[in-house]
């Protein structure tokens, strides 16, 4: 994905960003093409949008909100310009734009980080659990009919690469994996508006304090738990096993978690659960819907697949 000069041009005219001084296309990522742009009054993030650009909606207005309830972590605030309107439309690109926050991503969480991590989305929900949008409609997460489909209809295909190997190897574990996850189909306990995506990529920190979240693409109506689920299956693996929990850094991201909003004796149950229907979905997407960093995706699939059985053990175990 490139910017023009003229594009990149228009956008400081749209949004009065200043005189032009550089722009640098922002590695990484799995699905946005972000670029950093410098001006001479200041740094701006400058995302392109890979979706259909009504869905920005929700997510614009839950940064708003955020903003206005005084949120104690940085989170973009998106620009409007001089049409009044958030997005831009260049030729066949949908954009939009907000200032640049400073800070630092880390992969190595250690324990005082995930403390910050675990207050941090109990602060989230506390404050965002009062907040409507008609955009967003419920989401039901154990709801995957058309998964089991997906599986059933990719074990039968003719292998012509890596990538269709493994998945033809390991449809059935996944379909029956989905299966047995649809038996959680009725839970639907605390429903709020979830980030989905707090991975190492979208937390900020500035002297190993946490400061930002980044990266509200994938907000969901649905059970709060889905972010206790996702922190802990990000965070708290083991460092020698990095596809196993690692238990006393769970209790660790709960303990710190329940001190801001406490969660039911029904949502800890759902946790691992979650998480085993996020591996499910994560398998799928990997292999259908990855268009960026495509030479990771066997790598990413292969540890999708280790980390699904791990967590399925511990389910077994539970139950």
């Amino acid at each position: 994905m490139k910017l023009t000069k003229k594009e990149i041009l228009k956008i400081c005219e749209e949004y009065n960003l200043g005189k032009l001084k550089d722009i640098e296309l922002i590695k990484g990522g799995l699905i946005n093409h972000n670029f950093i742009l410098k001006t001479n009054k200041g740094k701006f993030i400058i995302r392109i949008i890979s979706r259909n650009p009504k869905q920005k909606d929700s997510e614009f207005k839950l940064l708003e909100y955020l903003h206005q309830k005084k949120f104690p972590y940085k989170t973009p605030l998106p620009l409007k310009n001089s049409s009044g309107e958030y997005i831009l439309k260049l030729s066949k690109k949908n954009l939009w734009v907000y200032k640049f926050i400073k800070g630092e991503h880390t992969m190595n969480i250690t324990d005082n980080h995930l403390k910050q991590i675990a207050i941090a989305l109990a602060k989230f929900y506390e404050i965002v659990k009062n907040f409507k949008t008609r955009e967003l409609k419920e989401t039901w997460v154990f709801e995957l009919g058309w998964l089991i489909k997906e599986y059933s209809k990719f074990k039968k295909i003719n292998p012509k690469n890596k990538y269709d190997k493994l998945m033809v190897e390991n449809a059935d574990f996944f379909m029956n994996l989905s299966k047995e996850m649809m038996k959680y189909k009725k839970f639907r306990k605390n429903l709020s508006i979830v980030h989905t995506d707090t991975n190492h990529n979208n937390l900020l920190f500035n002297k190993n304090k946490l400061i930002g979240i980044l990266d509200f693409d994938n907000i969901k109506y649905a059970p709060r738990a889905i972010d206790v689920s996702y922190g802990i299956q990000q965070f708290c693996r083991t460092k020698k096993l990095r596809f196993s929990l690692d238990r006393k850094r769970t209790k660790l991201f709960l303990k710190e978690y329940e001190k801001i909003s406490k969660l039911t004796d029904k949502e800890k149950k759902m946790l691992l659960p979650l998480m085993i229907k996020y591996q499910c979905l994560l398998f799928w997407w990997f292999y259908t819907g990855m268009e960026k960093s495509l030479n990771k995706k066997y790598e990413y699939m292969k540890d999708t697949l280790e980390l699904a059985r791990n967590i399925k053990k511990l389910l077994d175990k539970k139950d």
